[in-house]
């Protein structure tokens, strides 16, 4: 049977698991405000029964706390890493399509292409009442650079904004390092606290906010599974191996992590690219990481849609034709081979919307092959130099092509396509009609749109054969284009007829640029060129709204998780009040046992005689 005195071991018991419980309690509303603090609650079970060797067999021995449980749903923890995500995706891409936004407006406050444009305008239905008037020439002329320079700023800014976001990915690539270097130093706190027995729960709460940040960068997945002991499966060692993946690769695991590498661009992939952007590997294995896919959510995914997206519209085709050359190396004077490659059909059949950059890599079944040259033939295929030569044809010939990713998102590189398309198609039309006339002097006239050769210091002709090196209308784009210096250093060079003996005030030239502002459609996408600025910008506002409405729409469904979340595993004060008065009057009870007990003590031991 029992001891005398087992009433005050049974008392105790009470007393000690309500105490902790009080703890326990207190705990928790002192963190009610802590972030990322889960609630705790005790695990209580009945102490082992001893044997009272009497008919009624078993006696009880109290109480006692097995465990501090923290009060997780993991349910909703996966729920809220999804949501983040998309979040963080949305969130980003919105807040960097504004910028764009912002680097076509028009408004009182800033004078854009339509105003430009529209002095353009007025400045040639000047022209045309004034054709002979040098005053009128020059503002023409003036007006006309004017459209020049907005397009060179909407370019430069356009290329802040990618470098911006280029800088952006690596500090976010460092961001993720940092964290899981965080995490793999937790996981071995963890272990070696849980090794010695219990729970513990700060660390993993610390852990649990890691993971909330890192999900708003990246997708990402985890795994916690216990370490078993092999020569006893049934034993509990308290040691758990803990994993995060990104996309099926592992970011942490346990006490290790594997890195994120930024690998600057060696080469361009559209042509107005800036040079050393950042392409993203695995530290481990130096596997690249696809960004494209579309399970790649997160900030990082909105920084590489908004640095590289081209709406789908990269360039591509099949090979259609595999030649061996030579060529001799300009310092050693070695002999070398290499490869010229045609590609047939391509999805950028002209000089116009040609992106190529100029030189660069081109993957053909899944391996890649750097290029330093290219050539547009008039047939619309383009034969490209490779660096080295392909030992084996049959193994690539008719196989898929491409340069860049296939990102199905208007980021930098689209609306870049979209300036040099329009200037390069603008200001074709445009010299095509001013080369049909002559100058105030009867001489046949020259470019009146043309570009700035950095290298030579000079306009370019525009008259060569379509290469990634020539004086062709590939080498056109929004940062050189200009008026041709001859018009600004002789404004009698403008032409606005095809024959002077018709007097100084025919314009049948003029008349016919006039045209080509308001009313050739073949300009821009089905549009004149007066409507450049408006169809661009539908395609923002589109993008724009939708992306405010999902971003909306995630902060909604973010919140709700987290309130679902905070439900269950946040503290709430009313409860735990209710819990503080609950254990309150279980520690009483057991102080009123233990009191009680003392009573009968004392009458036995002081009281009783023998």
């Amino acid at each position: 049977m029992g001891s005398t005195f087992f009433g005050l071991t049974i008392a105790g018991s009470g007393l000690s698991a309500y105490q902790t419980a009080i703890n326990v309690t207190a705990n928790n509303v002192s963190n009610v405000r802590t972030e990322g603090y889960t609630r705790q609650e005790i695990a209580q079970t009945a102490a082992e029964a001893l044997r009272a060797n009497t008919k009624y067999g078993m006696i009880g021995s109290g109480t006692e706390v097995t465990d501090i449980n923290q009060v997780r749903d993991r349910y909703y923890d996966i729920k809220f890493w999804n949501n983040n995500s998309r979040l963080g995706e949305y969130d980003s891409k919105y807040s960097y399509l504004k910028q764009i936004e912002a680097a076509f407006q028009d408004d009182d406050s800033i004078t854009g292409f339509s105003t430009i444009f529209n002095s353009l305008n007025s400045s040639l239905e000047s022209l045309l009442t004034n054709p002979s008037d040098d005053a009128y020439r020059n503002q023409f002329i003036n007006n006309a650079q004017s459209l020049c320079d907005y397009f060179k700023q909407t370019a430069n800014t356009l290329s802040n904004i990618q470098k911006d976001a280029n800088l952006s990915i690596y500090a976010k690539v460092q961001e993720v390092n940092s964290i899981a270097n965080e995490i793999s130093l937790l996981n071995q706190q963890i272990n070696t606290t849980e090794l010695q027995g219990g729970h513990a729960n700060e660390l993993r709460d610390q852990r649990a906010l890691l993971l909330d940040k890192l999900s708003a960068i990246v997708p990402i997945e985890t795994s916690e599974t216990d370490v078993i002991n092999s020569k006893d499966p049934d034993y509990h060692t308290g040691a758990t191996i803990f994993r995060v993946t990104i996309n099926g690769h592992i970011l942490v695991d346990n006490f290790k992590y594997n890195s994120i590498d930024c690998v600057a661009r060696q080469y361009t992939v559209n042509q107005n690219d800036l040079l050393g952007l950042y392409d993203l590997r695995w530290s481990n294995d130096q596997s690249n990481i696809n960004m494209a896919s579309s399970a790649m959510t997160g900030e990082l995914k909105a920084l590489y849609d908004i640095r590289d997206g081209n709406n789908a519209e990269n360039f591509s085709g099949k090979v259609t034709e595999i030649k061996d050359e030579k060529g001799i190396d300009p310092k050693t004077g070695e002999v070398f081979a290499y490869s010229v490659i045609t590609i047939g059909k391509p999805s950028q059949k002209t000089v116009e919307e040609l992106t190529l950059g100029q030189e660069g890599r081109i993957l053909i079944d899944n391996k890649y092959f750097y290029y330093d040259s290219f050539k547009l033939n008039d047939d619309g295929s383009v034969e490209l130099s490779l660096t080295e030569k392909i030992q084996v044809h049959n193994m690539y010939q008719g196989q898929v092509a491409s340069v860049g990713e296939s990102i199905n998102f208007k980021g930098i590189p689209y609306y870049m396509e979209q300036l040099n398309e329009f200037v390069r198609r603008f200001s074709k039309a445009v010299n095509n009609v001013h080369t049909e006339g002559v100058d105030a002097k009867g001489n046949p006239a020259g470019l009146f749109y043309t570009g700035l050769d950095t290298t030579a210091g000079a306009d370019m002709k525009l008259d060569q054969p379509v290469t990634s090196s020539s004086d062709s209308l590939y080498r056109l784009t929004a940062f050189n284009f200009k008026v041709s210096s001859e018009l600004f250093d002789h404004p009698e060079r403008l032409s606005t007829s095809d024959d002077i003996t018709k007097g100084k005030e025919y314009n049948n030239i003029a008349k016919k640029m006039q045209q080509v502002f308001n009313d050739d459609k073949t300009i821009f996408r089905g549009s004149t060129s007066a409507l450049f600025l408006e169809t661009v910008l539908s395609d923002i506002a589109i993008d724009t709204n939708k992306l405010k409405t999902f971003s909306e729409n995630y902060v909604d469904i973010v919140r709700a998780i987290d309130k679902q979340r905070a439900s269950i595993s946040g503290v709430d004060e009313d409860e735990e009040a209710m819990a503080l008065v609950k254990f309150q009057n279980a520690y009483n009870l057991s102080s009123r046992i233990m009191q009680c007990m003392s009573e009968i003590y004392d009458r036995l031991i002081t009281q009783t005689g023998v």
